[in-house]
């Protein structure tokens, strides 16, 4: 037995209640038939859902995923969303709901089961597409970056999820902008399905945007990275239309709004002027652009005379709004803060005015002072609205140990266990030299320690007919988009559940080439749950009732013994031992629940004796037996793994059972059986909603 089903093989979801008949195995839900392109580190494991170049049903995702996002579809099923970051004139032809077909950046869904945690069905997340002035496109010229007919939406990067009814958002939005230049933040409406440009959020080379609590109803607030060298750090505050009828942007914050710039106290403006260690200090305040002046659409307003010199370039665009270009020099006329290339941002799911972001170092700015990366948390003040504070701490700084622990960080999440997860993307010379691979690393916020999770495997060239023509390329696979979506599956205390993809840049021939994907990759599941080294771990939870078998990788054969006037005896059978004895003693109550975990090799658990209210049995990659023998249990739900499981109910009483990958049973009653998930909610044209 393991702790937290750690190396499980992922459950199928099946409700069962029968009337002991054996049952054969249930066919499977998707899962890729390829290697993962990420290996744990430090007990982390990692587990592929999909490999590109393979189809779920009838759609084939393409390639070069990045910003993912998750919400509860249903009680059975999780909706990932995933953002491909393709060129605008890259990829195969899709369509919208009107007929428009166009090549470029994506969004796709993966629905995953709860329970067993595969892939129950896929698709494209949007049907319909409103650009910047807020029209349906029909014709692919409304989009702003196209430079040639059927081009579509480019470079989509890293996204954010936000759920309805949080950080003051009325609707689920998942936003994922183009890391292009003068690049549109998208927000896709999860509900209707429909992709919207939002253009008060101001244009960039996006890479992402992230929430953030003003404490005020009417306002949302997004910090925003702009992925280009000596870009500022941006402030978006919004004002929400709550009128009947408003459209999507505008009840949500979107429409309306003004855009602010970091700016330091100290008058520093580049990291060679705060380029410090763990916890060093700037405070400072955000500083207002000007983001939107139809008077001067067209216009190039750095020239005196306003006469639009193409020398100097046009400074607001024909819909009013400014580039990306102006808006930096006026975070640059007014001093504001310039890093070396901001990238992805985390809210602290704790303190949503607290967040965690990276720049990925660019050696060719400010004389390379930040060239392998720092990282940083910013606390931020909306006491005075109209100048928002911020206070920015430095949470680890590459540049001290040049290819060491932490490099060149990209993408990252701060879960729900305070810990941020950060991931590399090669941006220096000299990555790799150590000979460590693009990896995943644990960052604690309030010492600064990191860990290495996971690092890319070249040898998992996938799918069959791929070659990687690079393999000694140290740093070509990165893995990107990162999110916490443990609280979305059946999990047990300790187990921490991220879900990331793999870009496997090297790999674009054989079946990638032939279907148009452009490049290779991966979205998988990596996961760490505490194991007990040896022997089994009984432990008891006074507050909840609550028993606890925590197992090891041996063959463990236990049982638990209810004796109704004092408590609970766990026995090792067959030579295992229990807290490094042959028994243990827990004093539990009557109706007491039951969590136990089984992990490699072959295991068996009895359950003797009385009324117990649940019992949740997770088994590992061994041919595990589960045995109730005059047993009460009111709910039982058993997931099975690798390997042929059982499981046995003799002379016992079992209200109800949940059996998830278990090939055979017997003795369990009640004569209903659910198979599957629902079916993956439909994609329908919707009407506009202004």
């Amino acid at each position: 037995m393991r702790a937290m089903c750690k190396g499980w093989k992922h459950w199928l979801a099946v409700l069962v209640v029968v009337t002991g008949m054996p049952t054969s195995r249930v066919e499977a839900q998707f899962e890729t038939a390829e290697p993962s392109m990420l290996q744990g580190r430090n007990d982390w494991e990692t587990k592929p859902l999909f490999t590109v170049g393979e189809t779920i049903g009838a759609y084939t995702p393409a390639g070069i995923l990045d910003g993912l996002g998750a919400y509860s579809l249903n009680a059975r099923t999780v909706r990932v969303l995933a953002s491909h970051e393709l060129g605008r004139d890259r990829g195969y032809v899709y369509q919208l709901a009107n007929g428009t077909g166009l090549t470029g950046a994506r969004i796709s869904y993966f629905d995953i089961d709860v329970a067993s945690r595969k892939i129950v069905g896929s698709g494209s997340a949007f049907n319909k597409i409103y650009d910047r002035a807020g029209k349906i496109v029909t014709n692919t010229v409304q989009l702003e970056l196209t430079t040639a007919p059927g081009q579509g939406l480019s470079r989509l990067c890293s996204a954010t999820l936000v759920e309805a009814n949080r950080f003051g958002f009325v609707d689920t939005v998942f936003f994922s902008g183009e890391e292009s230049a003068d690049g549109t933040m998208w927000v896709l409406d999860a509900k209707t399905q429909s992709l919207w440009a939002a253009p008060a959020l101001g244009r960039g080379g996006w890479e992402n945007a992230t929430a953030i609590d003003t404490g005020r109803r009417d306002r949302v607030a997004l910090l925003l990275a702009n992925d280009t060298g000596g870009a500022p750090l941006l402030l978006y505050v919004g004002t929400k239309n709550t009128k009947k009828g408003a459209s999507f942007l505008d009840r949500n914050g979107l429409k309306n709004g003004k855009l602010y710039a970091w700016k330091t106290d100290s008058g520093d403006l580049v990291p060679s002027d705060f380029n410090g260690d763990f916890g060093d200090q700037r405070t400072g305040t955000f500083v207002p652009l000007v983001n939107f002046s139809l008077a001067n659409a067209n216009r190039d307003v750095d020239n005196a005379d306003g006469d639009n010199n193409p020398a100097t370039g046009i400074d607001f665009r024909a819909d009013g709004f400014a580039t990306e270009a102006w808006l930096s020099k006026q975070a640059d006329d007014l001093g504001c803060f310039s890093f070396s290339r901001p990238e992805d941002l985390s809210t602290n799911p704790h303190n949503g005015r607290q967040v965690v972001f990276a720049s990925t170092g660019l050696a060719s700015f400010d004389g390379g002072a930040d060239s392998w990366g720092t990282t940083y948390t910013i606390d931020l003040d909306f006491s005075n609205l109209n100048i928002p504070a911020g206070q920015l701490t430095i949470l680890h700084n590459g540049n001290l140990i040049p290819d060491g622990i932490l490099r060149s960080p990209d993408n990252l999440v701060w879960a729900d266990n305070g810990l941020a997860y950060i991931q590399e993307d090669r941006s220096v010379a000299g990555f790799g030299a150590n000979g460590v691979e693009a990896s995943i690393l644990e960052v604690i916020p309030g010492t600064g320690d990191v860990l290495q999770i996971a690092e890319i495997d070249r040898t998992s060239v996938a799918p069959a007919g791929t070659t990687d023509p690079s393999p000694a390329d140290v740093g070509n696979w990165e893995s990107s988009g990162i999110i916490d979506v443990t609280r979305f599956f059946t999990a047990l205390p300790g187990e921490r559940l991220l879900l990331v993809d793999v870009q496997a840049h090297s790999l674009r021939d054989g079946p990638i080439a032939a279907q148009n994907l452009v490049e290779g990759g991966q979205l998988v599941f990596v996961s760490y749950a505490p194991v007990s080294p040896n022997g089994v771990i009984a432990t008891y939870d006074a507050a909840k009732n609550e028993i606890r078998l925590l197992g090891s990788r041996n063959d463990d054969s236990v049982a638990i013994v209810t004796f109704p006037s004092f408590g609970v005896l766990i026995q090792g059978l067959n030579g295992t031992l229990v807290n490094d004895q042959a028994t243990a003693f827990l004093p539990a109550k009557k109706g007491s629940s039951v969590k136990v975990n089984l992990s490699n090799g072959t295991d068996r658990l009895d359950i003797l004796g009385t009324m117990h209210s649940t019992v949740e049995v997770f088994c590992g990659e061994g041919d595990d037996q589960v045995n109730l023998v005059s047993a009460t249990v009111a709910s039982l739900s058993v997931f099975g793994n690798a390997g042929d499981d059982s499981v046995s109910a003799k002379f016992s009483k079992v209200t109800k059972s949940l059996l998830s990958s278990v090939e055979t049973f017997t003795g369990l009653s009640n004569p209903v059986i659910v198979f599957g998930p629902p079916a993956p909610t439909p994609i329908v044209a919707t009407t506009a909603d202004g």
